[in-house]
């Protein structure tokens, strides 16, 4: 289901079709709808997964550069994830990455998000192309409501 939602994003697949050296957390649909139940959807993904705008903004939330294995991952605290958002301050805008962080739980990792944090699935280390993916338990959310995420991403709440 979720797969079959990236697929139809016009800007997501322009994306997945760059050679990029990237790192990326991929959710699985029992995350996706622990989402959807966090934004008060019940388990109804196919709203989330119809705002094509949001959906792109969490994706590029679960992707960093450079492609890394658990190991590599181990060794680091923080990196910045591929999702810049902007924001005004006294009439200048500001754009900033939004940063994920890393801790070791035993023979795990831990990836914090904003609002949320996610331990590396069993599936792990999975070459594809110059990237390395690896599945998560959690959908990693940069805030911790849908407006929040709207006015970061400058997406329309449209669920």
């Amino acid at each position: 289901m979720i797969m079959d939602a990236v697929a139809k994003d016009a800007a997501t697949k322009a994306m997945l079709r760059l050679p990029l050296n990237v790192t990326a957390f991929v959710p699985t649909d029992t995350a996706f709808a622990k989402a959807a139940a966090k934004f008060g959807l019940g388990n109804d993904t196919s709203k989330l997964m119809a705002n094509t705008c949001l959906l792109n903004a969490l994706l590029k939330y679960h992707i960093m550069s450079p492609g890394m294995t658990q190991a590599k991952l181990a060794t680091i605290t923080s990196k910045n994830s591929m999702l810049v958002v902007s924001s005004t301050v006294n009439g200048a805008t500001k754009t900033t990455a939004k940063v994920l962080k890393f801790k070791v739980e035993g023979n795990n990792i831990r990836v914090q998000g904003g609002a949320t944090s996610a331990t590396l699935g069993k599936i792990r280390n999975v070459v594809a192309g110059k990237g390395i993916l690896h599945n998560v338990d959690h959908v990693l959310l940069p805030s911790a409501n849908l407006t929040t995420l709207a006015q970061m991403t400058g997406c329309k709440v449209t669920l």
